[in-house]
């Protein structure tokens, strides 16, 4: 993967042409990891145009390295020494799996576990789950979501560590029940509101009610209220966006259909990945801001999937069971 990035950036470099054609000749198993290189790259969309080298797409089983056509032939290497490069070979391979399987894991696992660590509840993939807190609160935490509840003398305080989570608070004017969601908070007496995590920020939209949403460190005056029917989207930067929708649509997950109002496509595709038994990756930042509004059905995350990219031109590949990506290419 190394040697493509650097064709990348020189498409024109014919040494490093060769190099890779001589390291593809040592033995099949490299012109089999080669070849699933390219593939990976090209799923992608990143293929440089003179990274398919003459032979690539039918490996070769031969074990010797071509002489030059034309100028003086070389002596062929010894039996043993092409054995021992070919074990060298297969080694730093081996050892580079390893270092590339370790780095997966850390980033993938290890937010999963803290995540894990913090959380009073959580739900897998495409699993929901309806909580009823100590004070008869009702909470329906969607796929692949984790709450934390921290209740206080003064307040109930409940932490949403990822995902989505509709709440139907039990009324108590003298302890306001808080939600905690990436730095913005929730607040209300009594009422049916859904909260909702994704890279973009923190989403929240009332089905019955009245809910305060303010960033905690933001000034009171940009605090936004909210009545039946109303969202707001507030991203990392602070900046809000708000409108109205249909009260009877919020939370509609809980039903199998994933409602969205002027999303990005890296928002739907984030909460889309919630349904999906592997990783959703949109490429390109032009393609993850263009906007969706639409009903998707939960129970097939890729033909929704296919949906978005549809409506905005792009391209929805699959690389097996795991990987989704979402390409203008």
């Amino acid at each position: 993967m190394t040697w493509l990035i650097a064709l990348q950036d020189d498409p024109d470099n014919r040494e490093l042409q060769h190099r890779i054609e001589v390291w593809r000749a040592l033995c099949e198993e490299n012109a089999h990891a080669y070849a699933e290189a390219l593939g990976v790259w090209e799923l992608l969309g990143e293929l440089p145009a003179d990274a398919r080298l003459a032979g690539t797409d039918r490996p070769t089983n031969s074990g010797h390295v071509a002489a030059p056509v034309g100028g003086a032939s070389q002596a062929p290497q010894p039996a043993a020494r092409g054995a021992s490069v070919r074990r060298w070979m297969r080694r730093g391979l081996a050892g580079g799996a390893v270092c590339a399987l370790a780095a997966c894991l850390a980033v993938f696992l290890l937010p999963a576990v803290l995540v894990w660590l913090s959380a009073d509840h959580i739900t897998g993939t495409a699993e929901l789950r309806q909580i009823r807190l100590e004070d008869g609160t009702s909470v329906f935490l969607g796929a692949a979501s984790a709450l934390d509840v921290a209740f206080e003398p003064e307040r109930r305080r409940v932490r949403l560590l990822q995902g989505v989570a509709f709440f139907d608070v039990t009324r108590n004017p003298e302890r306001p029940f808080v939600v905690d969601a990436g730095g913005v908070e929730t607040t209300v007496l009594g009422t049916g509101f859904e909260v909702g995590l994704a890279a973009g920020g923190v989403a929240v939209a009332v089905g019955s009610g009245q809910v305060a949403v303010a960033p905690q460190s933001a000034e009171p005056r940009s605090r936004v209220d909210l009545l039946p029917g109303d969202w707001t989207r507030i991203d990392a930067a602070g900046h809000v966006e708000r409108g109205t929708g249909s009260p009877d649509l919020v939370a509609s997950w809980r039903k199998g259909l994933l409602t969205v109002n002027d999303e990005t496509v890296a928002g739907v595709a984030d909460d889309l990945a919630r349904y999906y038994p592997g990783v959703v990756m949109v490429v390109g930042e032009r393609l993850a801001r263009q906007r969706v509004t639409g009903v998707f059905r939960t129970e097939d995350p890729v033909a929704a999937l296919e949906a978005v990219a549809a409506a905005h031109g792009a391209t929805l590949r699959q690389a097996g069971p795991w990987l989704v990506i979402l390409s203008s290419i």
